[in-house]
């Protein structure tokens, strides 16, 4: 690791898989500086509270931890949970040119 970068574990807690099994905690790190990764912590955090029930957290947390680099922003995740859209839909442009 360069110096100057930190390696972060978030504390935020991941729910189960589908399966009940236990899943990883969630990792991140690479930041330069503190702000940096708690801004990143905060993300993750708001993503997986954005659902109510048991099945929503785990959609949320199948949804962000592949893409733990990118996040999804917050306020996308939670009117997909409100309007009950999937929340892994990829689109080819393709299919957007098609609707």
């Amino acid at each position: 690791m360069e110096p100057g970068t930190r390696h972060l574990v978030l504390p935020a807690r991941t729910p189960p898989n589908a399966d009940g099994r236990r899943r990883n905690p969630l990792r991140r790190g690479g930041f330069t500086s503190q702000d940096a990764a708690e801004a990143g912590m905060s993300k993750a955090s708001e993503l997986l509270a954005i659902a109510a029930d048991a099945d929503g957290k785990i959609q949320i947390a199948d949804l962000i931890l592949p893409t733990v680099r990118t996040l999804p922003e917050p306020d996308e995740v939670r009117r997909k949970v409100r309007t009950g859209q999937d929340l892994d839909t990829t689109i080819t442009t393709g299919e957007w040119l098609d609707t």
